[in-house]
């Protein structure tokens, strides 16, 4: 269940239902309904001890009880997620948790009318994919996908703008929100030449997750993290670091993967992990048309043409699923082209680990439409580096991230 933003003073809602036992099992502070309002003893909790499963994040259902004064300083956590490339593990813990902080640093001023801004996290709750279903329904987080709001829906909020996680780049946020003004940007990638009209917070560090940021935050501000809360962080390391096996992880994130796994009451993480992992391979339930269009990104890598190279990359971690999609090849070149069309290159990463692999691998599927797609090709990958060469297709051994892997030896041969 979760919680409407309470801070040191009283929010007015309208039939709202308290579930006592849940409270009671949480440790939180009792919270009456009188006269139509939230009534909450202060003297009964420090600014940490009161907040505890997501009760600081505000959600569609709360959205809809607040009047429009109150809602003129919300500012929307958000992160990639639109169309052409969806939300991920990360995403998806890098904005509940973020949201989580900010309101979290707001309980502790004294004076409401000095709280500048009240925090939304938002990711389409029609999204999801099998990590996130996992990992909501093992830490009991099932309530996010009822009381969220859709991509539909944006237009009819009050959003004064937007803490963009995950992503530094505009055109991977929902549409609807690519136009809001950016207060704030926490990530792991590279800059995308985002421009803003004034200084902003930006946290941008070259982890393998997000998420080990976001924790680092926690630390820094001394704000103590939830079981639930830490979940998603350690899911979004793990799903970002393919379980610490991914090249983009760093000393940074296992620290902090482990640190979380304490907090989140995780004995095992490799086993968790693995878990984890297998309900995100995408190749057991998607088309292959489906499968072409999943999480892809467009890159501009010399050449005239604006975003001329597409690159989507998805992970399998079943021996039988890899199989399958190499006697599909063919079919999968074809499919690229008819979803993608006009690249000088597109690239297919089709990422395997196997529990029995000590580091995962990497089939590139790809057609070269032009001389200059053939040409950066060609120099990315010389022969001598590539492994199972086929005609559009070859592996690489103990490679598994796009951007250090794949993107980065693109665009240094451009």
């Amino acid at each position: 269940m979760f919680y409407p933003v309470i801070s040191n003073f009283n929010y007015m809602y309208k039939n709202y239902t308290y579930n006592k036992t849940l409270s009671e099992k949480q440790n939180t502070p009792s919270i009456q309904n009188t006269s139509n309002a939230l009534i909450m003893n202060q003297t009964q909790m420090s600014p940490v001890s009161r907040f505890h499963k997501m009760d600081l994040l505000y959600f569609g259902s709360s959205l809809e009880k607040i009047d429009k004064k109150e809602t003129k300083d919300l500012i929307l956590v958000t992160g990639h997620g639109n169309s052409k490339t969806a939300a991920d593990m990360d995403t998806l813990a890098a904005t509940l948790a973020l949201a989580y902080l900010h309101n979290a640093e707001n309980s502790s001023i004294e004076n409401p009318e000095h709280i500048k801004n009240n925090y939304i996290p938002f990711i389409d709750p029609n999204k999801l994919d099998g990590e996130m279903k996992f990992a909501l329904n093992y830490f009991d987080l099932n309530d996010f996908k009822e009381h969220s709001f859709t991509t539909e829906e944006l237009n009819r909020k009050n959003i004064a703008g937007i803490s963009i996680v995950d992503t530094n780049s505009i055109s991977e946020l929902p549409e609807k929100l690519q136009k809001k003004e950016v207060k704030e940007i926490t990530d792991h990638h590279k800059l995308s030449g985002i421009k803003t009209s004034y200084a902003i917070p930006v946290n941008i560090k070259p982890y393998g997750a997000t998420a080990t940021l976001i924790y680092e935050l926690f630390k820094e501000k001394n704000i103590k993290i939830p079981t639930d809360i830490a979940g998603l962080l350690l899911s979004g390391i793990i799903s970002d670091t393919m379980l610490f096996n991914s090249e983009t992880t760093t000393i940074k994130d296992k620290e902090a993967a482990k640190e979380l796994a304490k907090a989140a009451n995780i004995n095992d993480i490799d086993n968790y992990g693995l878990n984890l992992l297998k309900e995100g391979d995408k190749t057991r339930t998607l088309s292959l048309h489906e499968l072409v269009k999943t999480d892809l990104k467009p890159f501009h890598i010399g050449g005239n043409k604006k975003e001329n190279v597409a690159i989507n990359q998805i992970k399998t971690y079943s021996k039988g699923n890899l199989l399958r999609l190499l006697v599909q090849k063919s079919r999968l070149l074809q499919s690229m082209e008819q979803e993608r069309p006009g690249k000088d290159l597109n690239i297919m990463m089709v990422t395997y680990f196997l529990p029995s692999q000590h580091k995962p691998s990497t089939y590139i599927f790809y057609n070269a439409n032009t001389a200059h797609g053939k040409s950066l090709i060609d120099k990315a990958f010389p022969e001598n580096t590539r492994k199972d060469k086929q005609e559009n297709s070859f592996m690489m051994e103990g490679v598994s991230s796009r951007k250090l892997s794949v993107v980065k030896p693109l665009s240094s041969s451009k």
